[in-house]
């Protein structure tokens, strides 16, 4: 009777810890919609270069097709200049052909250092959310300080890629 007693405490702690992950996941998702301001208020003042701003102004994903959809329900409709936003879904970083800004979420399983040396210097927006991915090079990196949402800039990486953000938004950016 002992046995069986501590077998059901075992299975229910199982239980509840596996639903905690679950929502916790879940949670992540939904939680998109603060990223997907950012995303876009940092892309309306990043000037590129003229061939990049005519046509759709792309913003890609990188392996997280709900993730994408997010990007794409909260953005509906609208524009960065005259240009409509189209979000597009990337599997993988090999499947990336052209977007003006990658949005590499912290569940894509890539490499960062690979992803930088075919992208990095082409006139694109990498956007991540990895702690210690601004340092490593990303454009921007999202990250949480103090439960808030803030980011991060690495100028060097921006200079590589012909990108300029004004004055108004590297004076709220936590600059590397």
């Amino acid at each position: 009777m002992i046995y069986l007693l501590i077998m059901n405490k075992q299975l229910f702690l199982l239980l509840f810890l596996l639903f905690t992950c679950f929502i916790k996941g879940m949670g992540q998702t939904l939680d998109y919609k603060y990223q997907v301001v950012f995303v876009y208020n940092i892309a309306k003042y990043t000037q590129w270069e003229p061939e990049y701003s005519t046509g759709d102004f792309i913003i890609g994903v990188v392996g997280n097709k709900a993730i994408s959809g997010t990007f794409e329900q909260n953005l509906n409709n609208k524009k960065i200049a005259t240009q409509n936003i189209k979000v597009v879904n990337y599997p993988t970083t090999s499947d990336i052909k052209y977007c003006n800004i990658l949005f590499v979420p912290a569940s894509a399983k890539i490499d960062l250092d690979n992803l930088l040396a075919t992208w990095g210097n082409k006139n694109i927006l990498i956007c991540t959310e990895r702690d210690g991915w601004g340092k490593k090079g990303s454009m921007v990196n999202l990250i949480t300080v103090d439960g808030k949402i803030k980011f991060e800039l690495n100028n060097d990486s921006l200079k590589k890629s012909g990108l300029k953000l004004s004055n108004s938004i590297t004076s709220l950016a936590i600059v590397l």
